[in-house]
């Protein structure tokens, strides 16, 4: 059989062809080549974009680092004048407390059920909020129950007074006093809790309860219970 042979004209298509498959090869590297230039080029800015984000947020959390760190703080003082779980002990030890701070008397303590405190002014709402009441009856000096109505910020839990009646003692000095001292605290499972820790109840008292209006023969009976269990302090 002869050699097939090639002509001239075919040579030259045969090289346009091989030129065109070449160039399509090239086109289509250099197309994806490209795209996935672009990407990373993209994603870099990303990556630059967000890292310049992370640097002024640390930026910002350096320049306030001091009051981040007030505010955590503040919110563990808060959240223990607040506390979360405030029952009846702690109502007991801070009136004891607060007693004792203004050299007042102690008598009955007498612990209404826990309460939920309801605020609604100008359309702001206080959700979680309660509050135990105690009716106070006790004698102390006018100027230190003055002093009582006014530093309820430097006592350890959030507490107001009302329904007061003063009656003068005769030295002149002493007052005899009822009131309802109300004692706060906040729902919020986040915050730390309240510790409970050996505290003085020692008030000379068999039984510093008795019965106020609202309370239930059954909460009288939980807090006699309460006072056996607390003997040991």
């Amino acid at each position: 059989m002869g050699m097939f042979k090639l002509t001239d004209r075919d040579k030259k298509m045969l090289l346009i062809l091989l030129i065109f498959i070449i160039g399509l090869a090239f086109y289509y590297t250099y197309s994806f080549t490209l795209g996935k230039i672009d990407s990373l080029k993209e994603e870099n800015s990303k990556k630059q974009a967000r890292l310049e984000e992370l640097n002024r947020a640390v930026e910002i959390f350096n320049k306030n680092k001091d009051k981040i760190e007030e505010t955590k703080l503040n919110y563990y003082d808060i959240s223990q004048k607040l506390a979360n779980n405030l029952d009846e002990k702690f109502c007991v030890v801070d009136v004891l407390n607060l007693l004792r701070k203004y050299d007042a008397t102690i008598n009955d303590l007498p612990i209404s059920a826990k309460q939920e405190y309801k605020y609604n002014k100008n359309n702001k709402k206080i959700e979680g909020a309660f509050y135990y009441t105690l009716k106070i009856s006790t004698q102390l000096s006018y100027d230190k129950f003055k002093n009582m109505l006014v530093e309820v910020e430097n006592f350890n839990t959030v507490y107001s007074i009302d329904n007061v009646s003063i009656v003068p003692i005769l030295n002149g000095e002493n007052i005899a006093t009822t009131f309802d001292l109300n004692l706060y605290g906040y729902r919020d499972e986040k915050a730390p809790i309240r510790q409970w820790k050996d505290f003085n109840l020692n008030t000379g008292k068999i039984n510093i309860f008795s019965s106020i209006s609202g309370i239930t023969n059954e909460n009288n009976k939980s807090n006699n219970e309460y006072i056996e269990k607390i003997k040991i302090f």
